[in-house]
């Protein structure tokens, strides 16, 4: 199929520049390629604008060229002005003018010899490059002509006019005569003179910009490019189908049509342009640069001078007299339809947040070198969801292949995936930062692939003895990056395949609109800012398209690829954007010079994609069966119709936008939160004995003994005989759950105020002379639940301010554990152990409290006996369960240390058909209809899940089966206030997606209640009133408190 652009082919070069282009000419034609772009610099007639990014050539690499800022070709005068010297960077064209040939090349040269990396320039070359411009080029011929007509008649009025027309066909000829070029002129410059040409002054009139639509634009700039002087784009170059008939603005060659077309190599043309190496590199994005220019020319002149305001605000302007557009309403800057500003951006990534559940999502990032990466997400269908590490290790593989078994995918491997040398086998890469790998090479063996606690899989590297030598050095696969051996053998590039967490992969797709200077902060800031002191508006002038430019860098690279429009974001299925608002505060686009009871009075003002979705809703059945965010996925938007029709083919997904305030909505609906939560935060009241204090000898003891062994009942007995003696005693636990079963228990965390991130050095939060410090110091006995599960240096950062604040009443306590504190610990080892991020067993071994210096001062009390199995001794089913988990704990089912697969007792199996939740719910519940109201009956027994999603799914199983009245209630999600970057962070995070987020120990966005079903609160949320965690109620209608023998506990019931 034919183009429908057709451009006159290039001539062959002269065969001077031909052998210093040519890949075979030798090391003078070599040396010539290096310093191309200085060659040409010297020879240029304008000089060009921008700031080169020279530091991205830093170390080893191929040669990158990379611009910063807005670009712009200049020109100078004939003549220097009195007392400039040759300099580069504007005085291109009197080098040309004023230059006797036999100055000429030793002051072209001198004018970029000012860098080291211009030193090694050739005068021969330099010499010859003249000359063949002299014969060749048609515009260094009118620069030379007016150079002899200054000399010959000493004319001080010359100007030399650069004409910014044609008359010939573009798309036929691309060799212009001289006269079509330039014309001298002596004297004022005429009224015929077109905004598009370029007058050379004599010598007075400074540095002058040139158009980018001028034809002679980058041959003026790149004669050794386009060595005859050839016309570049320039409007009114017709497509290849338009003859014999009137065009219209569509059937004209645009300009990154143009460049697109120049920049692919054609048989029968010349090569001079794709031959330019580095000086290649930089008319591309020279090139580039001159069609974004346009676009954002055409953004700041001739955008219409639109303004947007609620409805009702128009209203209430012309209620006040207000009729003109200016007094009311915003300005749009620079739109989310022009391609990578920061509002194209944000909505690209909130587009891929609305479709993340269902789609594939890919978008290109160019790196600090320029390069191209393409980051791509496929979100998999729901029952693959969550594969077993057998099956992500049949897709990602983090090893190095057997090179007997498949040496093609051993040289794949070793060629692009292998990170390094770094760490201390090479401290000086690139990657290294404060001595340390930024990509956290070198990994850590591991024998099989294992999913974290936040969802991501740790890859299987076994010590297999495999390696790769790079630079010297043998590398494991500690070094290998995880990859799909099948795609990395076809396409033969380095291809990092994960995978991954969803929420955190869609921000890590879109990372660059936060990475180095934030586009989004810099340019979509607040004009409008309040003097806090007066109250005073200033409105700053900020121009988006000015910043834009600022913040923008482009490569080589990235110019061809916006050049021939491939994508750089890509998403499936479409999304339809869609509005919500309050009534009569839809948002109105109108221009700048209609009235404003002229824009009320539009036809179908009021109509909005929410106004006609509730409409659909009131007239369809079908319609209401979707939620709003669901109805683009079978009705279609038309825009000119403003309605909804039903969808005949595809599919689309539907993206909230906020559009105006939802405060007085939420108020009504009972959603906004307000200061509650705080108040009873600050509000907190501790309680202390008083006396004199008794002599403590101290100790540090541990009682060891399993589920069921009485610890617990041993805690309680001692806090009460304590208590009851007027003494004090502090009762902590690991854990929130077991903390609950203490009488006054709090978490160690919260009474010790330990550090999140706790260190070798950590000490607690309280301080010489602090409440908790002096209760600290009145406490006769302290005890810590669940030990086993708290990091070893829990307990020393306790010991280590205990031993502070005791030395005053006590100077020798520096010397005792936990200064002389008598401290009990509780716990059993075969539970769960200290967790360690990505740790392995030997890591959370050595973390545990029986590796810590403490643990030599600590006596060992073991309680053996189940004393839950001497109150039903019958019970022999229980005993044998018992039993067979003590043996799991003690490793007696195991044949190695490490990991090992037990075979579970069929007794203790639930076996499964087709409807798995449906039998476990069957055998732990029977008859659950009848009984959901039974205190007892649910106190009986309970499910256990591995993870919060099966915790829904049972939920939501088991709520269906009771037939009762429903309520559903729907959380009120926004960014936490104290957050730093709010509006960047209400950019980042779209309300649906916030949504969508799922948090242990916090409900749902969507939490679905029946009547009489039992409830658990997860938080406390009034401690006065009994409302705690743990707290088990039941669900009636409405709000207020009773009492309830759900587990001897309060209760919530909710009542009309």
């Amino acid at each position: 199929m034919e183009s429908k652009v057709k451009l006159p082919l290039f001539k062959k070069p002269p065969t001077v520049l031909n052998e210093l282009l040519d890949h075979a000419g030798g090391e003078r034609s070599k040396k010539f390629k290096t310093q191309i772009r200085s060659y040409n610099a010297m020879l240029a007639m304008t000089s060009m604008g921008g700031k080169v990014d020279t530091r991205v050539n830093d170390g080893r690499g191929p040669y990158i060229y990379r611009l910063n800022g807005q670009n712009h070709h200049r020109i100078g005068t004939l003549i220097p002005a009195d007392g400039v010297e040759y300099k580069d960077g504007g005085g291109k064209v009197n080098t040309r003018v004023n230059d006797g040939r036999e100055n000429e090349v030793q002051n072209r040269m001198n004018a970029l010899r000012s860098s080291q990396s211009n030193s090694n320039l050739d005068p021969s070359i330099v010499d010859t490059l003249v000359k063949m411009l002299d014969e060749s080029n048609i515009l260094v011929k009118l620069f030379r002509i007016a150079r002899d007509r200054f000399k010959e008649g000493d004319i001080h009025h010359l100007r030399l006019r650069l004409i910014g027309s044609r008359s010939t066909n573009g798309r036929e000829y691309n060799l212009p005569t001289s006269s079509e070029i330039a014309a001298i002129i002596v004297g004022d410059i005429g009224v015929e003179n077109e905004h598009r040409d370029v007058i050379v002054e004599y010598k007075d009139g400074g540095l002058k910009r040139i158009n980018e639509l001028h034809p002679s634009y980058m041959a003026l700039q790149y004669p050794l490019l386009f060595p005859y002087g050839e016309d570049g784009f320039r409007l009114g170059i017709l497509y290849r189908n338009v003859n014999g008939r009137i065009p219209n603005t569509k059937d004209f060659v645009t300009m990154r049509e143009y460049y697109a077309y120049r920049l692919q190599e054609r048989e029968g043309e010349g090569h001079t342009l794709i031959y330019g190496g580095r000086l290649f590199q930089q008319f591309d994005v020279d090139a580039y640069t001159c069609i974004e220019g346009a676009r954002l020319m055409w953004v700041r002149r001739n955008q219409r001078r639109l303004r947007i305001e609620l409805y009702s605000g128009l209203k209430d302007a012309v209620m006040r007299g207000d009729t003109t557009p200016a007094s009311t309403g915003k300005r749009i800057v620079l739109p989310s339809s022009f391609t990578g500003s920061p509002r194209y951006m944000i909505e690209n990534y909130q587009d891929a947040m609305a479709i993340c559940r269902w789609a594939v999502v890919y978008t290109i990032e160019y790196q600090k070198r320029g390069l191209p990466h393409a980051h791509i997400l496929l979100f998999l269908h729901p029952d693959d969801k969550h594969p077993t590490p057998i099956e992500i290790d049949r897709i990602i593989s983090a090893e190095i292949p057997n090179w007997n078994k498949d040496p093609q995918a051993y040289i794949a491997v070793k060629q692009y995936m292998v990170h390094g040398p770094c760490g201390s086998i090479n401290p000086s890469a690139s990657c290294m930062i404060d001595n340390r790998c930024s990509k956290h090479f070198p990994k850590k063996f591991y024998s099989e692939t294992t999913i974290d606690e936040d969802g991501f899989a740790i890859y299987r590297r076994k010590n297999n003895g495999r390696f790769v030598e790079r630079n010297g050095v043998k590398l494991d696969n500690r070094f290998i990056v995880p990859h799909n051996i099948d795609l990395l053998v076809k396409y033969q590039a380095h291809i990092n395949v994960e995978w991954c967490n969803r929420s955190r992969s869609i921000k890590y797709l879109f990372k660059y609109i936060t990475k180095g200077p934030d586009r989004a902060t810099l340019i979509l800031e607040e004009n409008v800012h309040v003097d806090a002191s007066t109250g005073i508006q200033h409105v700053t002038n900020t121009d988006e398209v000015k910043v834009y430019l600022d913040c923008r860098y482009i490569s080589a690279i990235e110019a061809c690829w916006r050049i021939f429009q491939f994508d750089i974001h890509y998403r499936l299925p479409a999304v339809e954007r869609l509005n919500f608002h309050l009534e009569n505060e839809q948002p109105i686009m109108f221009d700048d010079s209609d009235y404003l009871d002229n824009v009320l009075d539009k036809p179908d003002i009021g109509k909005t994609k929410f106004t006609e979705w509730m409409k659909a809703n009131d007239l369809y059945e079908e319609a209401k069966e979707l939620t709003y965010s669901d109805f683009p996925s079978k009705w279609v938007w038309h825009k000119k119709d403003k309605e909804w029709r039903l969808r005949k083919s595809g599919r689309s997904i539907g993206r909230n936008i906020l559009c105006s305030s939802r405060k007085s909505a939420c108020y009504a609906l009972g959603l906004l939160d307000d200061d509650k939560e705080w108040h009873e935060a600050l509000n907190h009241a501790s309680h202390w004995a008083s006396g004199k204090q008794l002599q403590n000898k101290g100790g540090v003891f541990f009682v060891y003994g399993h589920g069921g062994t009485g610890k617990t009942y041993l805690w309680k007995t001692m806090i009460c005989r304590l208590r009851s003696e007027g003494k004090i005693v502090i009762a902590v636990a690991s854990s929130g759950i077991a903390a609950l079963l203490l009488p006054g228990g709090r978490t160690a965390h919260s009474r010790f105020q330990i550090p999140i991130n706790v260190t070798d050095s950590s000490t607690c939060g309280f301080k010489q002379g602090s409440q908790i410090a002096e209760l600290m110091k009145k406490a006769s006995l302290i005890i810590w639940d669940e030990a086993p599960m708290a990091h070893r240096n829990c307990f020393e950062a306790v010991d280590r301010s205990l031993r502070d604040i005791l030395r005053f009443s006590d100077p020798n306590s520096t010397d005792k554990p936990f200064g002389g504190k008598t401290i009990v610990l509780g716990g059993d080892f075969r539970q769960i152990l200290p967790v360690v991020a990505k740790g392995r067993r030997e890591q959370i071994v050595e973390a545990s409290i029986n590796k810590s210096s403490l643990w030599k001062y600590c006596r060992v009390f073991i309680l053996t006996k189940n004393m839950r199995l001497e109150q039903n001794p019958g019970d022999n089913a229980a005993r044998e369960f018992a039993k067979w988990i003590l043996k799991i704990g003690d490793g007696e089912l195991c044949d190695t240390e490490g990991e090992s697969l037990i075979e579970i007792p069929s007794d203790l199996i639930i076996h499964v058909d087709t409807h798995p939740i449906n039998d476990i719910v069957n055998a732990t519940y029977p008859e659950i209809q009848a009984k959901y109201t039974d205190a007892k009956y649910l106190e009986e027994r309970a499910i256990l899940a591995p993870t919060n999603d099966f915790v829904q799914d049972i939920n939501d199983f088991m709520i269906d089966l009771i037939n009762v009245d429903e309520e559903t209630y729907l959380s009120a999600d926004s960014i936490c206030k104290a957050a730093s970057n709010i509006p960047e962070q209400d950019a980042m995070y779209p309300i649906e997606f916030l949504n969508s987020l799922k948090f242990p120990g916090i409900p749902n966005h969507r939490l679905r209640l029946k009547v009489g079903l039992p409830i658990m609160l997860l938080r406390n949320l009034n401690q006065s009133a009994g409302l705690c965690n743990d707290i088990t109620e039941s669900y009636q209608h409405g709000l207020h408190t009773t009492e309830s023998d759900i587990g001897g506990e309060r209760q919530l019931e909710c009542e009309n």
